[in-house]
C-alpha cells in the first residue's frame, strides 16, 4: 500500500485494541496481520485500486456530498470489534447476457417464453462466477482472518467476520459509527467517509465490498409543503380500492406478497388490527409473517403505512414483512438493501413472495456505478424468477429524493427506481381525473441506458412535449426513463403508535400497485398459469390499460421539471392501474 500513514494507524489501533490481552495472543493476531498485509502486497505488485462511484480521478466521498443526507459521524470503530464483511463477487459475463435474455423473454407478452419463469437454481447456475475468482476472494479473507465465511449457493456473494483493524489495513480507510439522528429509529452504521483502496488482485475480480462510503438511504414520509387538502377524511382502502377498479380480494391461490423494511422501520401488530378494524373488515384478523425482526413497541409511520396498505388492498393474500436492519450485532457495516436482495437469493422458489413493495430510493448520483449495476443484474435475477419488484421513486419531484440540492443543476434521478429491471411507482392526488403529484419523482437516469420496452413510449413523450420540456443540458433523454406507474399518493390514513395519522409520498404508492399486481397473480396461478414476474415490458405493451394522467408536474431543482400528459410520461409513468382491465389482459396470456 502507499498510504503508510494509514498503515502507521492501523498498527496504533492494533495495540490499543490488544490492551489487557496475552502476550501469545498480541503476537498471534500481529502475526496474522502482518502476514495478511504482505500477502496483499506480494499479490497485487504494491498496487491499489481506488474504487469509486463515478468515472474521474480525485473522487473524495465526503467532498462530494455522499456522506450527506442525515448521517452524522461519530466515534472510530474499535480495533478488536468484528465487522461484517459482504464481497460482491463479479459474475459469469457471459452468464449475464443469458440471464437479461432470458428476463426479456418471459416476461415480453409477445414472446411465446412468456411466463416460463427460470428457478432458482437454474439463475444461480446460469450466472455463477468464474473460479479463480472465487478463489482469490476466499485467499483474501482467509488472509485476513475473517470467521464465519458464508457464500451464496453460486458463490457470487461471499461474507464473514474481520477484525476492524484488519479492514482498515486491507481497505485503507479508518471506519466510524454513522448515525442518523433525523430518524426516529436512530439507526447506526459502520462506514468510511475516505475513498477505499482494494488490492488490484482483488478489485479485479469484484464488483463492490462493504463496509464501505455508501451511506443507505432512511425513509421518511413526505413533508410537503403546500400540500393537496385531504380528500374528505383522507385516502382510505376502500376509496383506492373503488378508483382502481379492484373487485378481488384474493386468496384463491397459495401467491403471496411481501413488504422489505430497513434501518429501525417497524410495524406494531395492535396498530395494524385497529387500522383493518377501521377501514379493511375484509382483512381483519389477517397479519403477515415476520422475516428478520421486529419491534412492536417501536412502530414508524414509514413501515406501518407500507403494510397497513399492502394488506387492505389485497386483503386476502399472504403477506410477509421482510426486515434488514444492516446494523444488528456484528452488522453494522452492511447495506441493508443489498442484503435484503442476498436474502431474496438464499430463499426457495415455493416460499419467497412473488411481489415485494419498496419504499426506498437513494439519489443516483450518491451511489457507486459498480454498486448500482451489480444491484440491478440482483433485480434481473428476482424478475427472471418470476417476482415482480415495485419501488417508490422518491419525494423531490426532479431533484431526486429530497430536493435539496440542484438549483440550476442537471436534474437528480433516483436509484433503485432508474434501474431498468424494477417497477418505478410514482404519485397522484385529487381523483377525477388524478393529477401528478408535485413531489413526485421522476426523469431519466445517468447510469442506464433507456431499456427497448419503453423506446416508443419515451420517444412518443420528448417529440410531443418539445415545447415544454426543460433544458436539455439538465436531463439524459437516452436514459432510462422513470416511473413506470403511479398511483395515490396523499392524505393517507394511518394507525401509528395507537394514534392517528397521514402519510405523503410514493412510499404510499408503491404499496397499492404492488397490492394490484399480487392480486393478478392470485388469479392467474388460481388457472394454473405462472406469475406476473417482470411487468415492465407489458406496461409498457399496454399503456392503454392503465388510467392516464394529464395533469400535474414535478418541480425541483428551481424548475418546473416535467409535465404530465397523455401517453407516458415522467411524472406518473403509463398512469394508474385499472385492475378489471388488467386482469382480463393477464387472464389471456399464456
Amino acid at each position: 500500500f502507499s498510504a503508510g500513514d494509514k498503515m502507521l494507524d492501523a498498527k496504533r489501533g492494533i495495540r490499543s485494541g490488544l490492551a489487557g490481552r496475552s502476550l501469545i495472543g498480541m503476537l498471534s493476531h500481529s502475526l496474522a496481520v502482518c502476514i495478511a498485509v504482505f500477502a496483499c502486497l506480494c499479490l497485487c505488485r504494491v498496487a491499489a485500486v481506488p474504487v469509486r462511484p463515478h468515472e474521474g480521478d480525485g473522487f473524495s466521498p465526503a467532498e462530494n456530498g455522499m456522506v450527506g443526507g442525515c448521517w452524522q459521524r461519530g466515534e472510530r470503530v474499535q480495533a478488536e470489534e468484528l465487522v461484517h464483511f459482504r464481497v460482491a463477487v463479479k459474475q459469469s459475463e457471459t452468464g449475464l447476457k443469458k440471464l437479461e435474455e432470458a428476463l426479456l423473454e418471459n416476461s415480453d407478452p409477445s414472446s411465446p417464453q412468456y411466463g416460463q419463469h427460470l428457478s432458482l437454481d437454474s439463475v444461480q447456475e446460469l450466472v455463477a462466477p468464474p473460479l479463480h475468482a472465487l478463489q482469490t476472494v476466499r485467499q483474501w479473507l482467509d488472509g485476513a482472518g475473517a470467521t464465519g465465511l458464508q457464500e451464496s449457493s453460486n458463490g457470487d456473494f461471499i461474507s464473514g467476520l474481520v477484525r476492524a483493524d484488519t479492514a482498515e489495513v486491507l481497505l485503507g480507510v479508518k471506519l466510524h459509527r454513522f448515525e442518523c439522528a433525523a430518524s426516529a429509529a436512530r439507526p447506526t452504521i459502520i462506514r468510511t467517509d475516505e475513498t477505499p483502496r482494494l488490492p488490484a488482485f482483488v478489485s479485479d475480480v469484484v464488483d463492490f465490498v462493504t463496509p464501505s462510503y455508501r451511506f443507505p438511504a432512511v425513509k421518511r414520509i413526505a413533508k410537503v409543503v403546500n400540500a393537496p387538502p385531504p380528500i374528505d377524511t383522507g385516502v382510505t382502502p376502500s376509496m383506492l380500492r373503488k378508483l382502481y377498479n379492484i373487485s378481488a380480494n384474493g386468496g384463491k391461490s397459495d401467491t403471496s406478497q411481501g413488504v422489505a423494511s430497513f434501518l429501525g422501520n417497524y410495524f406494531s401488530p395492535s396498530d395494524l388490527l385497529s387500522f383493518q378494524k377501521q377501514f379493511s373488515p375484509e382483512s381483519e384478523g389477517r397479519t403477515p409473517k415476520v422475516v428478520g425482526a421486529n419491534k412492536p413497541k417501536s412502530p414508524t409511520l414509514e413501515a406501518s403505512l407500507d403494510l397497513q396498505y399492502l394488506m387492505s388492498v389485497a386483503p386476502a393474500v399472504s403477506t410477509e414483512f421482510w426486515y434488514t436492519s444492516g446494523s444488528q450485532p456484528h452488522n453494522p457495516g452492511a447495506e441493508p438493501f443489498v442484503e435484503f436482495l442476498a436474502a431474496l437469493s438464499r430463499t426457495p422458489d415455493k416460499t419467497v413472495p412473488k411481489v415485494f413493495s419498496i419504499s426506498y430510493a437513494d439519489d443516483e448520483d450518491q451511489v457507486e456505478v459498480g454498486y448500482a449495476r451489480r444491484v440491478s443484474v440482483e433485480l434481473q435475477k428476482a424478475g427472471a424468477r418470476g417476482l415482480s419488484m415495485l419501488v417508490a421513486t422518491g419525494d423531490g419531484g426532479v431533484g431526486g429524493n429530497t430536493d435539496q440540492r440542484c438549483n440550476g443543476k442537471p436534474f437528480i434521478a433516483t436509484f433503485p427506481a432508474s434501474s431498468p429491471y424494477i417497477t418505478a411507482v410514482g404519485g397522484t392526488w385529487n381523483q377525477h381525473p388524478e393529477v401528478g403529484f408535485q413531489i413526485s419523482s421522476g426523469g431519466f437516469s445517468n447510469v442506464f441506458a433507456r431499456p427497448q420496452y419503453q423506446h416508443k413510449a419515451v420517444h412518443s413523450f420528448l417529440k410531443s412535449a418539445a415545447g415544454t420540456l426543460p433544458s436539455k443540458h439538465r436531463y439524459n433523454a437516452t436514459g432510462r426513463a422513470f416511473p413506470d406507474v403511479a398511483a395515490q399518493s396523499a392524505s393517507f390514513c394511518i394507525k401509528v403508535k395507537g394514534k392517528d395519522d397521514q402519510g405523503y409520498g410514493t412510499s404510499a404508492a408503491a404499496p397499492v400497485v404492488a397490492a394490484v399486481i399480487a392480486l393478478l397473480n392470485d388469479e392467474r396461478v388460481a388457472k394454473g398459469k405462472s406469475t406476473l414476474g417482470f411487468v415492465n415490458p407489458l406496461v409498457y405493451a399496454h399503456l392503454a390499460l392503465f388510467n392516464d394522467v394529464t395533469a400535474g408536474h414535478n418541480p425541483g431543482c428551481g424548475s418546473s421539471g416535467f409535465s404530465a400528459q397523455a401517453g407516458w410520461d415522467p411524472v406518473t409513468g403509463a398512469g394508474t392501474p385499472d385492475f378489471g382491465k388488467l386482469l382480463e389482459l393477464v387472464l389471456s396470456l399464456p
